[in-house]
């Protein structure tokens, strides 16, 4: 069954792509989150995480999840598990869109999954 959630996320990533002439979906390795934020006041409630070892390069300091992206609930949720189960995660990120929050490299989040 995992195996057909990932062929399923990896299709509508694709299409996604396909849909977005600038996006570079890269896929971090898998990992533990080690920082997790949720902002009030920045884009209907924003939230930053970081990995301990994300190895996508031009994220440095981690990825975010705009308040009002489609799917937003439902990956935070995903993601604040992970992070306190201590659960590895893999992330499916584009470098490009950098969160506009801070000065940091914080990518912009497109998939999650348990890793």
């Amino acid at each position: 069954m995992r195996f057909g959630i990932l062929q399923i996320l990896t299709a509508i990533i694709a299409v996604c792509i396909g849909s977005s002439a600038n996006a570079v979906v890269m896929t971090s390795s898998s990992s533990a989150i080690t920082q997790f934020v949720t902002y009030t006041t920045f884009d209907s409630g924003d939230v930053t995480f970081s990995l301990a070892s994300s190895g996508i390069s031009g994220c440095s300091n981690g990825f975010w999840i705009g308040g009002t992206d489609a799917g937003a609930k439902s990956v935070i949720a995903q993601v604040l598990s992970a992070y306190r189960t201590g659960t590895p995660i893999v992330v499916y990120a584009d470098p490009s869109q950098l969160w506009p929050g801070s000065g940091g490299q914080y990518c912009h989040i497109w998939g999650v999954q348990d890793g």
